[in-house]
């Protein structure tokens, strides 16, 4: 899949939503839950704040087992914004 692929967003949800719901199986058992919305391959997360960095972590543990690197290197699009803290 390349940029630009006129299928790239529909494969990108469904390697998403299969990761999102692993880690949240990850993280149920921690006692951990969130909710998040989806538009393709553009998502919102919603959860407590103290929850934030358990959750990154697993969803970042998750992508790299599918082989998505995240975070990191050059050229990284994705963010992560904390708001609405006390």
């Amino acid at each position: 899949m390349e940029q630009g692929d006129p299928l790239g967003g529909l494969l990108a949800s469904a390697v998403i939503l299969d990761v999102v719901e692993r880690a949240r199986g990850d993280l149920a058992e921690q006692g951990v839950s969130f909710f998040e919305v989806w538009y393709l391959d553009d998502g919102q997360l919603f959860c407590d704040e103290r929850d934030v960095d358990s959750i990154l972590r697993a969803l970042d543990a998750r992508f790299a087992a599918v082989g998505s690197t995240g975070g990191a290197g050059p050229g990284v699009k994705s963010v992560a914004r904390v708001l609405g803290t006390e």
